[in-house]
């Protein structure tokens, strides 16, 4: 098992990462808020040791498949894709190799995290128009404006 730790500053908010690189099974850390779970495109294992983990907690969760510049690839896109939805996660599908995406899956959980922790309510001021129409076209809460990611939460 390898620990790494830094603070991110995401959103005007300082955050300490804690980053645990491990084998073991999920389960056997009910202290985490996200995980990244890594497969490998080339290996059908790989993927089915993914499909065995089941979000009972729902967890904040990006699901990688790496080895995109193999050649032997067999497990596809959409099959992780598809994966990626029954789970409730985002989806990512890059080669490490280059160094290319590699952040994206750890912005994307720390995006969710932040917004999925209560903020102080705004007060805003609004124009005197149909205010439920304004509500509902806009919907701007805590005026959280969610990262663009293949997969969403419900």
């Amino acid at each position: 098992m390898v620990h790494y730790a830094k603070m991110v500053d995401v959103d005007s908010e300082l955050i300490e990462l804690d980053i645990i690189e491990t084998a073991k099974d999920p389960g056997d850390f009910p202290e985490f808020d996200a995980m990244i779970f890594v497969f490998s495109t080339s290996s059908t294992m790989t993927f089915h040791s993914v499909i065995q983990y089941h979000n009972s907690r729902r967890r904040l969760i990006a699901l990688v498949g790496i080895m995109t510049d193999y050649h032997g690839q067999t497990v596809a896109y959409d099959d992780g894709l598809d994966l990626a939805k029954c789970m409730g996660a985002g989806y990512f599908h890059f080669s490490p190799k280059y160094g290319c995406g590699v952040q994206t899956p750890f912005e994307f959980l720390l995006r969710r995290f932040v917004v999925q922790q209560p903020k102080r309510a705004e007060i805003i001021q609004v124009p005197s128009f149909n205010l439920y129409r304004w509500i509902r076209a806009k919907w701007y809460v805590y005026r959280i404006k969610k990262p663009n990611s293949k997969v969403w939460y419900d």
